[in-house]
């Protein structure tokens, strides 16, 4: 058991309450196995314990600023997007066309959840980036994939999601907006829009 959190736990989690080895039995999951599942968890507690715990309270306390146009953040960032990319955290949910490991999510969230206990803040800049880099093959060209998504993955580029919910407060349900197809293939917005950015950042 580390500082801030329970391996015992987790395994019992993973293993006698959601049965993750099960879904090896899913042929999009079936390179994996359970020795695997482990393998990724220990990695995942490795790096939170070396690289995020450590500047916790130090990037807790320092906070992004803007600078001359410019959004200065914790020095910790550039080699946690580096870390996480090169390892394979941003991309291992993605299917192996875009460069994923198609890793489930009940092991991944358990990743993230490890990741976010020891450092949320710093957590929270590659998990972005894979929430971001998620819509580009949903919903994009191919043009914008092929543009996008490695560099995103690669902790390159980084993708942030900025919510704008006025009168609501967090209660992101409140709002109601529709988009309307027109006939240019672009679409009309009605309603209480809820503003997503997506923003890509050069390492």
């Amino acid at each position: 058991m580390s500082k801030f959190i329970s391996t015992r736990n987790i395994r019992f989690m993973i293993k006698e309450i959601f049965d993750s080895k099960s879904l090896t039995d899913y042929p999009y999951y079936s390179k994996h196995n359970e020795k695997m599942f482990d393998m990724v968890i220990d990695a995942a507690l490795k790096l939170a314990v070396k690289l995020m715990y450590p500047v916790l309270e130090e990037m807790d306390q320092t906070q992004p600023v803007l600078e001359d146009g410019q959004v200065k953040v914790h020095r910790a960032v550039k080699k946690i997007m580096k870390e996480f990319g090169q390892g394979g955290w941003i991309s291992s949910g993605f299917a192996e066309e875009h460069g994923g490991d198609q890793i489930p999510l009940i092991i991944r969230g358990t990743a993230s959840f490890i990741f976010s206990a020891a450092n949320y803040s710093a957590n929270a800049y590659p998990e972005l980036t894979t929430g971001a880099a998620e819509l580009i093959p949903s919903f994009g060209s191919r043009e914008l994939v092929n543009t996008y998504v490695a560099k995103m993955l690669d902790g390159k580029w980084q993708g942030t999601m900025a919510l704008t919910e006025p009168q609501a407060g967090s209660s992101l349900s409140d709002i109601t907006t529709t988009a309307y197809p027109d006939d240019n293939g672009r679409f009309k917005i009605k309603g209480e829009p809820l503003a997503e950015t997506m923003n890509f950042f050069q390492k």
